[in-house]
């Protein structure tokens, strides 16, 4: 009976690190891209 709770939150941690990862990768992006076309 444990075993679905188990499952839930750990794909919920996992997903909020996903979401939290591709935030961090959009932003490193933008910064990226904000040197490249200001030199």
């Amino acid at each position: 009976m444990k075993q679905p709770l188990l499952h839930n939150k750990t794909a919920a941690t996992f997903n909020s690190e996903y979401h939290f990862q591709v935030g961090v990768a959009v932003l490193l992006t933008k910064i990226g891209l904000f040197f490249v076309f200001n030199n």
